[in-house]
């Protein structure tokens, strides 16, 4: 026996509305479980799929039970019996069970067993039955046995009883002789009577259950009437399993059509939005190939104006080439300038220091007039006419002496003169250096932009290019929009008719579900 845990022998009551159902494969591994069974048994559903249903076994249940639900099962046939099954807690509830093998090309593929809550009357009669079978006794005591064996007689035992007894009163042995034999036929035939109806009705319905053992459990009786009464009660249980079957089944369809209507309403308004942002990305989509339409436009005008500008700065480039050789000339005029400046600067030092010579050759010249004027005082008479050539002489030197500082001015302000020009020449020259070099930065500057003119220019006959294309694939998207749009209307149409069919599913399955609740067999 599989020990499951802890037992606590404290039944737990099912709702007589509750329909117990779990499928499992050859070999006993649960497959699938409705709600009312996830809830009675107290294991989490992922807990059942794919466990042994022996998960559920009690110990109090005889393992011949379960031996002969198997044998009759893997014959392909259905098995009924009552249960007690275990819960995940240790409690324990008892059902009304009823297996169907599921046949796949004539042989059992998998099981489904439908529980149903049983009478109390019942239960107590299987736990007394399953406990003597547990202890290794018969099923039915001897005593059991013998009251419902006369019980079943009785019908034929009491007539004839009373016919010889009445014989018997009135002396005549032979008489009750006769009557006890007839009596004894009366049982015999009655026997074969039952055995025969049993035998026709198995042969009406082969798959009908008639263990003796089960329909001990199930009703106060044994034998043929055991098993006749298990026969009638399994066609109910059949029925009713296979209403319960199908009630799960449509209890499926119902939630499916209801998720299914919910889904055909969120689809429907989905589509609905999508039509309207569909809608708007057309319009968007216009409003854009009008757009690329202005800005191709304004692209060939920018290619036009930048194809100008290029011209003009080509112009430009040879503009300002001019102007450098032009500044080039100047600065190598200024440079001879002040190089010339610079030599009659040197020139005039070298007047300057003549001009000196002269000026110290009169000083010395007067200074010699001078001594000579002193000598010829000193001569008297015969000096005189020395005298006057000593004064002339004095005079020329001191004439000279004015002329050399006259000189000496002029040469001053000539070198002056000469060294501003320097000055001015070397400004000049930088200041031409420097334009040459402006002018030659902004041929490169020019060059550049005449470059860059010329890419834009590329690149603006390139953009048009690809606006036009874009034009082109713009235009050809919004028509693959309007199409989307219209298939979008047709889908919101059809997604209308699919919620209407869903409404229509969920109706015709609450009904069905109805139905089946007002047939449904109660065991």
């Amino acid at each position: 026996m599989k020990d499951n845990g802890t037992i606590t022998q404290k039944e737990r009551n099912i709702p007589d509305n509750y329909r117990l159902i779990s499928s499992t494969d050859r070999k006993g591994i649960i497959t699938h479980c409705n709600d009312d069974f996830v809830e009675v048994s107290g294991y989490d559903r992922k807990e059942l799929i794919g466990s042994p249903h022996n998960i559920l076994r009690h110990p109090d249940m005889p393992a011949a039970v379960f031996e002969d639900m198997w044998r009759t099962i893997k014959r392909g046939h259905p098995w009924m019996g009552l249960v007690k099954n275990r819960c995940k807690n240790g409690d324990h509830y008892w059902v009304s069970a009823y297996v169907t093998p599921i046949m796949h090309d004539g042989k059992p593929a998998g099981f489904e067993s439908v529980r149903v809550k049983t009478s109390d009357e019942r239960k107590a009669r299987a736990f007394a039955i399953y406990q003597r079978m547990n202890q290794g006794r018969s099923p039915i005591s001897f005593s059991k046995r013998a009251f419902y064996a006369a019980r079943d007689l009785t019908p034929v035992l009491i007539p004839g009883l009373s016919a010889t007894a009445a014989a018997a009163f009135l002396g005549s042995i032979e008489a009750s002789l006769a009557v006890l034999a007839g009596t004894a036929i009366s049982c015999v035939w009655y026997g074969r009577y039952i055995s025969s109806m049993l035998q026709r009705m198995l042969q009406i319905r082969p798959e009908a259950f008639d263990s003796e053992l089960i329909g001990s459990t199930y009703f106060n009786a044994q034998g043929r009437e055991a098993q006749l009464s298990l026969m009638l009660l399994s066609e109910g249980a059949r029925n009713r399993t296979a209403l319960a079957r199908i009630k799960d089944a449509v209890g499926g369809l119902l939630r499916v059509a209801d998720d299914t209507s919910q889904q055909a309403k969120t689809s429907n308004e989905q589509v609905q939005r999508q039509t309207q942002a569909t809608d708007q990305t057309a319009a968007a989509m216009n409003q854009m190939s009008t757009t690329i339409q202005e800005v191709a436009a304004t692209v060939e005008q920018n290619a036009e104006q930048a194809d100008s500008a290029k011209q003009n700065t080509d112009e430009s480039v040879k503009l300002a080439r001019q102007a450098s050789e032009v500044i080039v000339e100047l600065h190598e005029a200024v440079k001879q300038i002040a190089q010339t400046v610079e030599a009659l600067d040197s020139s005039t030092a070298e007047i300057g220091e003549a001009a000196d010579l002269i000026s110290s050759i009169a000083e010395q010249t007067n200074l010699l007039a001078l001594n000579a004027a002193i000598e010829a005082a000193r001569a008297g008479e015969h000096g005189r006419g020395f005298s006057v050539v000593a004064d002339e002489v004095r005079n020329l030197a001191r004439r000279t002496s004015e002329s050399t500082d006259s000189i000496h001015n002029v040469i001053n302000q000539l070198r002056g003169r000469a060294k501003e020009a320097v000055t001015v020449s070397q400004q000049g020259e930088k200041s031409a250096a420097e334009g040459v070099d402006k002018v030659k930065r902004a041929d490169s500057a020019l060059s550049q932009i005449s470059d860059a003119i010329e890419q834009i220019a590329d690149m603006s006959t390139q953009m048009a290019s690809a606006v036009e294309q874009q034009s082109g694939v713009a235009e050809h998207i919004n028509q693959q929009l309007s199409e989307i749009a219209e298939i979008a209307r047709q889908t919101e149409q059809t997604s209308d008719n699919t919620q209407k069919s869903s409404d229509d599913l969920k109706r015709t399955s609450y009904e069905l579900y109805e139905l089946i609740e007002r047939f449904n067999l109660k065991s």
